[in-house]
């Protein structure tokens, strides 16, 4: 919240896609609704298995973060068989 806040702009936004292996439906909008919790992250479109992320920094570890989330989940979700041995 500090930086971007302040004067002096230590920020790097950027628009990211991302491709999501999650099946549609409640496992997918859960997703793609948790990302805007990760910080400096917004979900700012879904089309598909796309996903359109607004990131304040492109600086922060976003591929590792989303692909974390994703990966807990497909877990939480039942959808193993989607990302087992994928990540």
């Amino acid at each position: 919240m500090r930086r971007a806040l302040s004067f002096q702009q230590l920020l790097d936004p950027a628009l990211v896609s991302y491709t999501t292996l999650l099946p549609e439906g409640s496992a997918r909008i859960f997703f793609v609704n948790t990302i805007s919790l990760l910080p400096g992250t917004l979900s700012a479109e879904l089309r598909g298995n796309q996903v359109t992320i607004h990131t304040l920094d492109q600086g922060l570890p976003i591929w590792a973060n989303i692909q974390r989330l994703e990966y807990h989940v497909a877990m939480m979700m039942n959808n193993k068989d989607e990302r087992e041995g994928n990540l």
